[in-house]
């Protein structure tokens, strides 16, 4: 069910807020179509859990980009947010969105840590030629309920037309 969505406006927007969180689903999904302000390169997507920053975040990711033969594996343990994909910026073809997938299972119960996994595809050159996939797991130490859900770039804004909604999923 959808719970909310949002469409960045104009001038931008440092970050997308979903806040309020009903108690009442199994799983959390995000469905992000996004694109950055910045005119070079592709972006880090970010995450945090209800305010959460300090070291509660641990990252895997798996990456495989354009014509590279080789996907890269990378961790980053420790961290403020969470890494959940990339995001392209002003400088790659005009009106070029990534799509990002985010599941956060089992969000409302209170014993355990959390863990969410998210897919993003986008292109991550001006030429159109290269694509981007990447795969992302996601721990959160913290054991509280998921109440609201902050997504950024580091030092970056969402363009204008970034849509993103943020969906109830039953286990029925």
């Amino acid at each position: 069910m959808l719970l909310s969505s949002t469409t960045v406006g104009s001038g931008g927007a440092s970050s997308i807020d979903f806040s309020a969180i009903p108690q009442t689903y199994h799983n959390l999904a995000i469905r992000l179509s996004a694109r950055t302000t910045t005119s070079t390169g592709a972006a880090n997507l970010r995450i945090t859990l209800n305010g959460t920053t300090g070291t509660a975040y641990s990252s895997q990711s798996y990456n495989s980009e354009g014509n590279t033969a080789t996907p890269v594996a990378a961790l980053e343990t420790a961290q403020a947010s969470g890494f959940i994909g990339k995001v392209p910026t002003a400088g790659l073809t005009a009106s070029m969105f990534s799509i990002q997938d985010i599941i956060i299972p089992q969000y409302a119960q209170t014993t355990y840590a959390k863990t969410l996994f998210s897919t993003s595809v986008n292109e991550t050159n001006a030429a159109a030629t290269n694509n981007f996939l990447g795969l992302y797991a996601v721990n959160f130490t913290g054991t509280a309920a998921i109440s609201s859900i902050s997504i950024f770039c580091t030092s970056l804004s969402f363009a204008q037309y970034t849509t993103a909604a943020l969906y109830g999923i039953s286990n029925s």
